[in-house]
């Protein structure tokens, strides 16, 4: 992955913002099925899902969120409103994962369908993600435009 040290960005950073920003879906998901979980197999039901979202949350950071963190290092535009941005528009993807895996090990079937909150809910899962790595990793507010590469026209 691509650092750039006239960014300011410090490896240390990145690997602390990696371990600590993807607990942020399976904490909201557990905070908003803690309620649930007052009923018989509420509790179990709320193992497993934490569980599943903490393992497919770093899964998909690793294999959606560092590579679209590597890609706007190399054009030069990496910055918290392009990361967070990215991360609402990724998180629905990774949610509709999440819930199918949820569906699969704890219910035995692999047929969901998602509604507009659940995509609404995805999306703040991916943007908060985004959001707190970029924070964490020191990222600039907005990309520093003048710092772009010039593409070069033929004449």
């Amino acid at each position: 992955m691509p650092v750039s040290e006239d960014r300011g960005i410090r490896p240390a950073r990145l690997v602390l913002a990696y371990a600590v920003s993807p607990i942020v879906p399976p904490t909201l998901m557990g905070l908003l099925m803690l309620p649930l979980s007052i009923n018989e197999n509420g509790g179990q039901l709320l193992a497993v899902v934490f569980l599943l979202s903490v393992c497919s949350s770093y899964a998909i950071s690793l294999v959606i969120g560092l590579p679209y963190f590597a890609l706007l290092q190399l054009l030069r535009l990496s910055s918290i409103v392009l990361m967070t941005l990215g991360g609402m528009i990724l998180g629905p993807l990774a949610w509709f994962g999440t819930s199918l895996l949820i569906a699969h090990f704890y219910f035995g079937h692999s047929e969901i369908s998602l509604d507009a909150i659940e995509f609404v809910f995805g999306a703040i899962c991916g943007g908060s993600v985004a959001l707190l790595f970029s924070i964490i990793a020191g990222l600039p507010v907005v990309p520093k435009w003048s710092s772009q590469p010039r593409l070069e026209q033929s004449p």
